[in-house]
């Protein structure tokens, strides 16, 4: 069992679904090399994949580096391949010394990657890390950080497989090497002489360094000043003629284009076979090669120049006797996508070096059809004279796209090409060069253009009378449709014209009020309409002052922008707004806001019983944390003093009592130590849980100086390596961070695997907009995830007293103090693999909880802007 992760170049999916990459493909070879079935299990993320190939899930894990996480339980074999960690940047800082020295910059690494540990880049910038290189690239084209730190076979194939490999640059000397092993599971060890036999054999033979050149595991040569085409004989695309000399459709695209760039261009002809592999070696760029899956894991393609049509051509003596492909004896051009077509479609296909002996084999019966390029088999018929002689049958099968390949290690050359090719696609110059070689049939005719001319003119003299016909049928249909919306819709309105009379009135309209359908009407005074409505329907509209409410709603305020709120006996409450048209007139609509107004009222209400609720919840939180540090205050002192007592104790009964007695005096003394331990844990809780609102710039690096300072007698004694990264300054409780920081370094220095000194790293991560974050990772004991919610409770105790002193409060605190900077703590860990505590935490911290005293505040659903 095998394990991958698709993550370009060493893992992805084919189109046919299957895993492909560097490292499927040497998994394939060894198995076959070895004769030993391997089965390939895909893992979605790198961290699940390495704790599969250390637990014994998965026997081999192929193509990486010697991880330190492995060596307790893998071999690892001979290399397979070798790369080197690099800084890159983004292409345009490639010349700024600030970008390729950097110093005090973002720099981005990838956890448990073997380039992430300490080095002169990390040291002398900022680390931030990342879970996986698909992140760290997107945050290094985005200017999310500045740098990023990667082997260079993967960064390669990571950013060509998004085709964004123009975009960075590596600097600077190499930062480390790395050879890429297979590492073999030690339940497994007998695997380690063969696969290393295996991998001398593949080496010997070529194919890995095949595989290599394939999948970017070696790195491309530089860009050359003079770039090497290679040409096959293949009319009327290229042609090599006599004297050496190269012509031919494709031959002089590449040279106008190159002509365009100001690139220095040398054509050099290739034999087939050298041809159908590739653009690699000595050869740069091919001129035009049909686009396959297959090929385009070899190549690298700029855009289609030419779409080509695949046929199907016959004797013209048996057209009526064809009946498919799936018996036929097949021919087709050895080196072209043409053979890979026929193979899909026949079980038996025979390879010819030239379209001649294609042409020839198909007359002397040796084939029974011939699967090629249309335009080139008729321009090779016509130079035989053999049109008469084969025929293309309607046999349909596909269409391919042409398009330059180039090596790979060429990115800027192909997004050149790209950039110059939609244009030069539309010049005369293209068009002549298509007329010239692949001598397209002509449909435009004088005859055609006359008849198409002449049906022009008909339609023309018909369409003079339909148009004006269809435009006011279509006009009519909209007006219909405009009022019938205007008529359903729950919203009242009115047109005012500018002679003060109601110019239109929707339905909606005239249920304002009882007596509405009466009097609003067209053609009726707006002003004396709204005065007779309120005095017929007096009881409805319940106004003390009918003359102030008509004024409201019809006075001289009635003017664009105006709007009025009033509601009626029934409880209905409205909104009565005006709009200037164009024309002088007005439109008046009149909104039921009931609804709105109710919920808006039951928030209120349900606002002050929150506010209630709160401040009885708040009051009755300060109550408990003042008993609970006043308790915990007072039994420091007895304590304390007991404490004394029992050391007093101890030093008077040396040789007076017995040994048993003697010891229960030592348990006494422990038990106190720890109830000791136990109230200035719930004195540091009870400070915690009350959210000290003082805040003030705090530099988290200074506090983990500050922590390892306190910790030095701890870190001594169990041989602790700490590394601490450049971690972020925010806004905070000084005090709560140094707490929190400490709590979580001494766990990771007391449940550390025996045998094993601590190793911990304290790192800042990515993190959203206003956050800032880090970690506190080890290779200690580890959590079980099913206790990873539990761990946070209060006196909460997972392991043994004796082996791990502590009250179970530690994380609790970690907990608060996260909460009381508004983020959050959480947990990646695994039995025996360690632990990594992330922390969340607000930049600015000491708005959280604001509010005016009157309201509290509602945010929306996206839960940014409040309202």
């Amino acid at each position: 069992m095998a394990g991958w992760l698709e993550n370009a170049p060493f893992g992805q999916i084919g189109d046919d679904g299957e895993a492909t990459g560097f490292s499927a493909a040497v998994v394939r070879a060894l198995s076959e090399t070895m004769g030993v079935p391997v089965e390939l299990r895909r893992f979605d993320g790198l961290q699940p994949r390495i704790r599969a190939q250390i637990d014994g899930e998965t026997t081999l894990m192929t193509a990486i580096a010697r991880l330190p996480a492995l060596e307790a339980t893998n071999l690892f074999s001979k290399p397979v391949g070798r790369t080197e960690v690099r800084l890159f940047i983004r292409i345009e800082n490639n010349a700024n010394p600030e970008f390729v020295t950097p110093v005090n910059k973002r720099i981005g690494t990838v956890r448990q990657f073997a380039g992430s540990g300490s080095s002169e880049v990390l040291d002398r910038n900022r680390p931030v890390v990342f879970e996986n290189a698909d992140a760290l690239l997107i945050r290094l084209l985005s200017g999310e950080i500045d740098g990023a730190l990667l082997a260079e076979d993967w960064m390669a194939g990571l950013a060509h497989g998004v085709r964004l490999d123009n975009r960075i640059a590596a600097v600077g000397p190499p930062v480390k090497p790395i050879e890429r092993v297979i590492a073999i599971h030690k339940s497994r060890a007998d695997l380690l002489g063969p696969i290393n036999a295996a991998i001398d054999t593949l080496e010997a033979n070529g194919t890995l360094a095949a595989l290599r050149r394939q999948w970017f595991v070696d790195p491309p040569p530089p860009l050359p000043d003079v770039l090497t085409v290679g040409v096959v004989n293949l009319p009327p695309f290229s042609q090599v003629n006599d004297d050496g000399s190269t012509t031919g459709f494709a031959v002089e695209v590449i040279r106008d284009l190159g002509k365009l760039l100001g690139l220095q261009l040398q054509f050099v002809p290739v034999p087939p076979e050298v041809w159908a592999k590739g653009p690699q070696g000595s050869i740069d760029i091919l001129p035009l090669v049909g686009i396959t899956p297959e090929r385009r894991e070899r190549m690298d393609f700029a855009l289609p120049i030419q779409a080509i049509d695949i046929g199907v051509f016959v004797r013209s003596d048996s057209r009526d006797l064809f009946d498919g492909l799936a018996n036929a004896r097949v021919g087709a051009w050895g080196a072209g996508v043409a053979i890979a077509v026929a193979r899909r479609h026949s079980s038996d296909v025979r390879r010819f070096e030239t379209y001649a002996e294609l042409v020839t084999a198909l007359l002397d019966g040796r084939i029974d059809a011939i699967v090629v390029e249309s335009t080139a088999l008729r321009r090779t018929l016509s130079e035989m004279h053999r049109e008469d002689r084969v025929v293309q049958v309607d046999y349909p099968l596909e269409t391919t796209y042409l398009a330059p390949a180039l090596r790979r290690g060429l990115p800027s050359i192909r997004e050149a090409l790209n950039l110059v090719m939609p244009g030069y696609l539309a010049s005369q110059r293209y068009q002549d060069l298509r007329a010239a070689w692949l001598d397209p049939r002509g449909f435009w005719t004088e005859g055609r253009v006359l008849s198409l001319l002449a049906a022009i003119c008909g339609v023309a003299v018909l369409a003079l009378g339909y148009i004006p016909f269809q435009r006011h049928r279509i006009q009519q249909e909209r007006l219909r449709f405009t009022a019938n919306m205007i008529e359903r819709i729950p919203l009242g309105i009115l047109t005012v014209a500018p002679n003060g009379r109601i110019e239109f009135a929707n339905t909606a309209a005239r249920a304002i009020s009882p007596s509405g359908p009466e009097l609003i009407r067209e053609g009726a005074v707006y002003r004396e309409v709204v005065s007779a409505l309120i005095e017929a329907d007096a009881a409805h509209w319940g106004t003390k002052s009918p003359a102030a409410l008509a004024a409201g709603l019809s006075g001289p305020a009635l003017t664009d922008g105006y709007s009025y709120e009033f509601r009626t006996t029934s409880g209905q409450s409205y909104r009565w707004s005006s709009f200037a048209l164009t024309g002088g007139s007005i439109l008046v609509m009149v909104l039921n806001v009931t609804r709105e107004r109710r919920h808006l009222a039951e928030i209120e209400t349900l606002n002050a019983e929150l506010r209630d609720q709160i401040a009885i919840v708040e009051r009755t939180n300060s109550e408990l944390r003042d008993f609970a540090y006043a308790t915990s205050h007072d039994l420091k002192s007895p304590i304390s003093t007991l404490r004394l007592i029992a050391d007093a104790l101890t030093d008077s009964i040396v040789g007076k009592l017995p040994e048993d007695d003697v010891q229960l005096v030592t348990d006494m003394k422990e038990i106190l130590e720890r109830m000791g331990r136990m109230i200035s844990d719930v004195l540091d809780y009870t400070r915690a849980v009350g959210g000290e609102a003082t805040v003030e710039p705090v530099d988290l690096c200074q506090v983990a100086a500050d922590v390892l300072q306190d910790l030095t007698a701890d870190i001594a004694a169990s041989g602790a390596e700490i590394r601490v990264g450049a971690l972020p300054g925010l806004v905070g409780n000084s005090r709560q961070l140094h707490q929190l920081l400490q709590n979580l370094v001494g766990n990771a220095i007391k449940f550390h695997r025996p045998g094993v000194p601590p190793r911990i790293e304290i790192e800042p991560v990515a993190a959203p907009d206003g956050m800032v974050a880090f970690s506190v990772s080890d290779r200690g004991i580890g959590i079980d995830p099913k206790f990873h919610r539990r761990i946070f409770q209060v006196f909460t105790r997972l392991n043994d007293t004796e082996l791990y002193p502590g009250s179970g409060l530690g994380l609790a605190i970690c907990q608060r103090v996260s909460l009381n900077h508004g983020g959050r703590i959480v947990v990646q860990s695994a039995p025996e693999n360690g632990s990594c505590f992330t922390i969340f935490l607000k930049e600015k911290n000491g708005d959280q909880h604001a509010h005016d005293g009157r309201r509290l505040p509602v945010r929306t659903e996206d839960g940014k802007a409040a309202y």
